[in-house]
Parts: structure tokens; sequence; C-alpha cells
């Protein structure tokens, strides 16, 4: 034991022997090179003291430029407040008005919001409390109103209904007898043949058309009539639902692809595909990205409101796979599905297509009829 002991003690000096060598090798070695630096400052007529002294210089001229980019900063960041507080007219979006720092304090005269029936209350309330004189809102209550993903009534009371929906505006001869609607007639976007189906299934056929939408004609080449069902019952697709609840349908986004495919060779069209469900349309994104097709416009319905294009592919993807949707399985003509077939329907300049199951379609849409 007294041996191990002995070896350890000799292992333990010879260790500290080498660490002391390293030492001093070390310390040679900073002399060295602090003797370098010495002459190397000499030659070029500089001092440490001199440096340290110069280093506090630049390190208070940064502070110095930092503060100034600040400042500078500062001034341009209160310079769009400024410029909009001086604007007769600034157009922006409803959460701008309560999001955006640059929005102006001061109230408005006059607020005028498009694209109301999407509106959600409590967006509507603080922009119409920023109004000193008057508000002109404009949109159709025939359109879809506000997302709202919660259960609860308040929610849906107050997150999912718009203001027609609360003022009991939702027919258009209730508009017509309302005092305060301005009810606007006549369309300016749509082939008449297209404008007729909206008209009769939800216009009450108080909706007018511009004689300039008598020229908006065109053959795409798969069908000469403004509307044409594709029918694929006899294909027997499958519908998937994926765990958010988003539905797709690999057969009827192969067969909305490639009928846009068709209708692009003619380099004047513009194509959308739109469809209710957000996994649908990133699957048709994909499907067009694999077929190298980048001219088509892929939205969901909810996405494209507001929105119009010359030839539109409307999606429904419901097929046998699971049970038809709420969505479109509504049959009360004030339900969302109304709102729903009216935008898709009135996205199109010239021409629609409606990619579903016909016999399930129309069964579940008996107020069609």
């Amino acid at each position: 034991m007294l041996n191990d002991t002995q070896n350890k003690l000799h292992e333990r000096k010879l260790k500290l022997q080498e660490i002391k060598y390293q030492r001093s090798v070390k310390e040679k070695d900073i002399d060295s090179l602090q003797q370098r630096t010495n002459s190397l400052l000499k030659n070029l007529g500089l001092s440490k003291e001199r440096i340290e002294i110069e280093i506090q210089k630049l390190v208070a001229e940064k502070k110095r430029i930092s503060d100034q980019i600040k400042e500078i900063q500062n001034e341009l960041n209160k310079l769009p407040k400024h410029v909009l507080s001086k604007a007769k007219v600034i157009c922006t979006t409803l959460t701008k008005t309560f999001s955006a720092q640059e929005f102006p304090d001061t109230p408005f005269d006059v607020l005028v919001v498009d694209e109301a029936s999407m509106a959600p209350m409590p967006y509507l309330y603080w922009a119409l409390g920023r109004c000193r004189k008057s508000a002109v809102i404009v949109g159709d209550f025939l359109q879809l109103p506000p997302i709202c993903v919660s259960e609860s009534n308040i929610a849906k009371k107050w997150l999912g209904q718009n203001i027609y929906q609360h003022l009991h505006i939702d027919t258009p001869s209730k508009a017509k007898r309302d005092k305060r609607v301005c009810l606007l007639d006549t369309q300016y976007r749509m082939n008449p043949a297209i404008s007729s189906i909206s008209n009769e299934m939800f216009y009450e056929g108080l909706l007018k058309d511009d004689t300039i939408t008598h020229t908006l004609n065109m053959c795409d080449g798969l069908s000469e009539f403004p509307l044409t069902i594709i029918d694929t019952t006899s294909a027997s697709p499958w519908c998937s639902r994926l765990r958010s609840g988003s539905r797709f349908n690999i057969y009827h986004a192969l067969l909305a692809v490639t009928a846009a495919k068709k209708i692009l060779e003619n380099k004047h069209y513009e194509v959308g595909i739109i469809t209710p469900y957000t996994a649908q349309t990133k699957l048709i994104r994909k499907i067009a990205e694999d077929m190298k097709i980048d001219r088509i416009h892929v939205a969901t319905v909810h996405r494209f409101q507001g929105g119009e294009i010359d030839i539109v592919i409307f999606d429904t993807v419901e097929s046998p796979g699971v049970k038809i949707a709420p969505m479109l399985g509504e049959v009360d003509k004030k339900s969302d599905t109304a709102c729903l077939l009216n935008v898709a329907i009135t996205r199109a300049k010239v021409q629609n297509f409606f990619n579903c199951q016909f016999a399930i379609f129309i069964r579940k849409q008996k107020w069609i009829t």
C-alpha cells in the first residue's frame, strides 16, 4: 500500500514538472509576442495608451451614431402617421384601423366599408367608432359571412354574423323595403346567362344586366354553355377527410386541373379553380405544379369572394367516403350554403364549370328547384 502511494506521488510530481515547463514556455511566448508588439507600435509611432484612448473615442463615436440612427428611425416611424393624418382618403383593411401603429389617431369624417358581408362585427364597430359624420356599408347580404371556428353561441353571434344578419336584411325584398338600403340592382361582371342563375335562385328576379355584359362570350373548347355540370358519378370518386376536418378528393382535383389545362390552351383566358376546402386547394396546386401549369388561380370560395375571373371551375369535392358536409348539405335557403353557392357562381365573367356528383348535389340542395 505504501508503494502505491509513493508511485502516485511520483506521478503527480512528474505532472507538476510538466505543467511548470509548459507554463515557462507560454510565458516566453507571451514575452516574445509583447516585445514584437512593442516594436511594431514603436515603428508606427504609437503607444498602448494612445491605442486605448483611440478605442474609447471609437466607442463613443459608435454610441453617437447609434443614437442618431435611433432618432432618425423614430422620425421615419412617425412619417407614415403624419402623412396619413394629412390625407383626404385612406384605403386600408378593417384590421389595420386598430393594429397599424401608423394609422392616424384623428377620427375620420366618412367611413366607407366594402365587402361588408365578410366583416366581423367587432372590427366594424371599431371602425364606426372612429367615424364622426356618416358611414356607407357596401356589400352583398347574399354572400359569405365572417368565418367563426368557435361553437359557442356568443362567438357565433358576434364573430360569425355580419351586419346584414344583425339588421335582418337577408333577402332582396327586405332590402328593397328598408329605407336605410340603397339597392344596386345592375351587374356589370358576367354573362347574362350566368347572372340569370343567381338572379332566379337568390335575388328574386331583381338583378338587371348592363348592356356591356352581352359581349362577354367565348368558346373554351370544352363547352359552349355558360354553366356546365361535370358529373363525376360514373367514376365513383372517393372523398377523404383530414384530421383537421378539411376534405379532399383526388379524382376531382385531377379533373379540375385537366379541364383548366385544356382551357388554357387558348392564351386569352384566365381560369380560377375554387373549392370549399383548404386541403383540396393544396392538392390542386400541387397537381398543377407537377403538370407545370402556372396560369390558374386556386383558392377557397371564401378567399375568392370579391374576386372575378374569365372562367371558374367550382369543385364541390363531395362524394362517397364521408358524410356530405353541412357546408354543402344544408337545405335552408338562408343558410351559408346558399351564400357559398352564390359566391361560387358569380365569380366567373363568361363561364362556370361545376365539378360534382350531380345526383347527390341536387338531392341535397332541394331549394335549388
